[in-house]
């Protein structure tokens, strides 16, 4: 099977349960607006591509079918992006963001998930 056919195998329960419960407690709403999509170079994309690991055994790969970019995060889960910067991407169904970042020695760093409870930094 083609990864990037597989479901997500999750839901945002975190995010439902804080919605529900600010509904409930009469706290303003924001509907969240899909960012743009920024025209990234190929080639930017390719160099971010590869599998990043976290201290604590979390794993990320980054990959492409065609146009489609998408994370398999812990060998089982897809999870489908575009991007929105050079190193900021967004979720293409939920309101989340992933960022990469170059150290000093130019290693590329997952930083980890924006909008969420996030998975830490994770390198290649």
């Amino acid at each position: 099977m083609c990864r990037s056919a597989r479901n997500f195998g999750f839901a945002v329960l975190g995010g439902i349960c804080d919605a529900l419960a600010g509904i409930a407690l009469g706290e303003k709403q924001v509907v969240p607006v899909r960012p743009p999509e920024y025209p990234l170079d190929p080639a930017v994309y390719e160099s971010y591509m590869g599998k990043y690991e976290g201290e604590d055994g979390t794993s990320l790969i980054v990959e492409r079918s065609g146009d489609n970019l998408f994370f398999i995060f812990q060998d089982e889960y897809t999870i489908p992006f575009y991007p929105v910067s050079e190193t900021l991407f967004h979720h293409t169904v939920i309101d989340r963001e992933y960022e990469f970042e170059r150290d000093s020695e130019g290693n590329i760093l997952f930083l980890g998930i924006k909008k969420s409870r996030g998975i830490g930094e994770l390198k290649r």
